[in-house]
């Protein structure tokens, strides 16, 4: 186990799927709160995204293409959530157990050094 770790979500208060993630962002919240805190960075403005983009990438390595993106923070480590992963399209929906399932396995299941198999 890595101990507490990060969980990020950058999202944008103009944007309609990121209203609709909102109430899994929530539920993931609960579900979550024993290993993982979550932090929410939300962008108002397109320069506003421009600016967070910019940053994000130069800061922790990592771009993300849209809104709204989940990354996994820890051990000097960045990990992206899937949106196949987020987006459930049996169930057309955002799925929160399935978030759960990657993080957990993400932590807890793969040792630090195999862990790069979940990298794009």
């Amino acid at each position: 186990m890595i101990g507490l770790t990060s969980i990020l979500l950058v999202t944008s208060a103009g944007c309609g799927t990121c209203t609709r993630f909102k109430p899994t962002y929530m539920k993931l919240e609960e579900k979550i709160k024993n290993f993982c805190i979550l932090y929410v960075i939300e962008a108002e403005d397109v320069g506003g995204r421009r600016v967070l983009r910019e940053g994000f990438t130069k800061h922790l390595g990592k771009r993300y293409e849209g809104f709204p993106s989940l990354f996994i923070i820890g051990s000097g480590d960045v990990q992206e959530i899937p949106y196949e992963t987020m987006w459930s399209k049996k169930l057309k929906r955002f799925d929160t157990e399935e978030i759960v399932i990657y993080i957990k396995k993400y932590l807890f299941e793969l040792p630090e050094k195999e862990r790069d198999i979940f990298r794009k």
